[in-house]
């Protein structure tokens, strides 16, 4: 019997890539508030990244807009420092591209809504049981706790 070892060069990784269908994927980020930050003796920035991209020190890729403006930190009066944004909120967006494994965030998806149904139905029931949920209408209580997903 042989054995077929393959070895993960970037050459390979290159050759394969091409026949990968690849889709394209974009995170957007809002920041509300920097509040309870610590003693800071400069300009106070935040970046974002996905893998690479995003990343301002990676060559390879095209650069976007991934990290805010940097804000001098302002003292709350009490022991914390704040950034003074007020209404202008920094909104940053990465645009990437990666497999397409849309297959699979379908799936968990679907898992993570079929989950938290059963939870919902599990309590309804566990109530219902401890006498704390009163039926009204004979058997209709029962009918969204059969529905499909």
């Amino acid at each position: 019997m042989r054995s077929f070892y393959f070895y993960h060069t970037k050459r390979n990784e290159l050759a394969v890539q091409k026949f990968q269908r690849r889709r394209k994927f974009r995170l957007n980020a809002a920041f509300l508030d920097a509040t309870m930050i610590g003693t800071v003796d400069s300009a106070v920035e935040f970046e974002i990244s996905i893998g690479n991209y995003g990343n301002r020190l990676e060559e390879n890729l095209l650069p976007g807009v991934s990290s805010t403006q940097p804000t001098n930190a302002v003292f709350d009066g009490c022991h914390y420092y704040y950034l003074p944004w007020s209404d202008n909120k920094p909104c940053l967006s990465i645009d990437c591209h990666w497999e397409d494994v849309i297959f699979r965030i379908e799936t968990t998806n679907l898992l993570h809504a079929i989950a938290d149904r059963l939870v919902s139905r599990n309590n309804v029931l566990s109530n219902l049981a401890k006498g704390r949920l009163v039926i009204r209408r004979g058997c209709e209580w029962i009918r969204p706790i059969l529905t499909p997903i």
